[in-house]
């Protein structure tokens, strides 16, 4: 079962993904497509093995590799978060709050999040790979408690 404090060392594993993609790529902010990278990263994560139940986390990464290139920089320290991560980070600990018992791994909270905002390249991505809330939704339920 998820715990609070599960949520919170969940919430970080999945941040850090984020930043090292961020690091990656060579932007000094965090975005939504850093969140995507991240869930996309980890065969372990519980996000990555939903994204492949519901399409293509090769298509995803694929895509976002279309957009967002590398740009060669040495990036030391995160200097941003944009609004929209933000907002997903907001929206994915409020849907924690607000599920019931047992609740489900930090990183598909952060996937519903970004799907539920609807906004910003991600969240096109994943609906263009046919990636929607309510698929995820109902895939997720077979994670609960896991």
């Amino acid at each position: 079962m998820v715990t609070a404090s599960s949520f919170v060392e969940d919430s970080r594993r999945t941040l850090n993904l984020a930043k090292s993609e961020a690091e990656r790529l060579g932007t000094d902010y965090l975005g939504s497509e850093h969140f995507l990278y991240g869930l996309t990263s980890d065969p372990n994560l519980p996000a990555y093995q939903l994204l492949l139940e519901a399409g293509s986390v090769d298509g995803v990464r694929s895509k976002l590799g279309i957009v967002y290139k590398p740009t060669g920089e040495k990036v030391t320290a995160l200097k941003d978060v944009t609004p929209l991560a933000r907002k997903i980070t907001e929206v994915a600990k409020r849907r924690y709050d607000s599920d019931i018992e047992p609740r489900l791994d930090a990183s598909i909270y952060y996937l519903l999040a970004i799907l539920q905002l609807g906004d910003g390249i991600s969240a096109t991505i994943l609906e263009s790979e046919g990636i929607t809330l309510e698929r995820v939704k109902e895939i997720a339920e077979k994670y609960r408690g896991n």
